[in-house]
């Protein structure tokens, strides 16, 4: 059932901590876990749509995992060396592959990632996404702006992204290596555990971790 959101309220979401997605390895196993969004998280949201009845319990459900699934990519930049200008193609932690294809300089770069049942300790990707970014330092980290667009359904732990959603996040803030917030611009549809079902157009929100 579609939801269509306007409302603005600040909201604070679950405890735990994140967890950043890793690069490769050869672990098998079959058990698939959600990741936690971490410490308090503060969420802050308004868009141009009609007005709903959508509850505190469905936006707690629907910021928390979108926060966890921009803050997952934006730690990935982070977390890597100087950018590889090169197809790679990687094992996951414990299950499936992850294939890398890169275009552009350090500072300004894009990504089109297509994953095949990627596991790690707490991730499950699945589908293809293109990530592009900007304004980051000389060894490709800390990206001042960062754009994900989905070409076919990209699945991350419980959160199904359809084809053609377009994210856009701004005004990143770092505490040393951590994200500290930013602002995202969330227009597509996004299903969360095959239950809760958000078409989005211009959603907006203030995410402080």
């Amino acid at each position: 059932m579609k939801k269509y959101i306007t409302k603005t309220l600040t909201l604070l979401t679950l405890s735990s901590s994140f967890f950043i997605l890793q690069g490769c390895g050869n672990a098998k196993s079959d058990k698939k876990r959600a990741t936690a969004i971490g410490k308090s998280t503060s969420i802050s949201y308004s868009n141009s749509q009609n007005d709903s009845s959508l509850g505190r319990v469905q936006m707690d459900t629907l910021n928390s995992h979108l926060a966890i699934v921009l803050k997952t990519h934006i730690d990935g930049i982070n977390s890597k060396e100087a950018t590889t200008f090169s197809k790679q193609t990687d094992y996951c932690n414990i299950d499936g592959l992850q294939e890398t294809k890169n275009f552009g300089e350090t500072q300004v770069h894009r990504k089109l990632i297509k994953y095949e049942n990627c596991q790690d300790d707490d991730t499950l990707q699945d589908g293809n996404i293109e990530l592009s970014y900007s304004g980051a330092d000389e060894d490709g980290k800390y990206p001042m702006h960062v754009e994900l667009d989905t070409s076919d359904i990209y699945l991350f732990n419980k959160v199904n992204i359809s084809p053609y959603t377009h994210i856009e996040i701004d005004n990143i803030k770092y505490n040393g290596d951590d994200v500290e917030s930013l602002d995202a611009v969330v227009t597509g549809r996004v299903l969360i555990d095959g239950d809760d079902e958000f078409t989005l157009e211009n959603f907006r929100q203030r995410i402080s971790f």
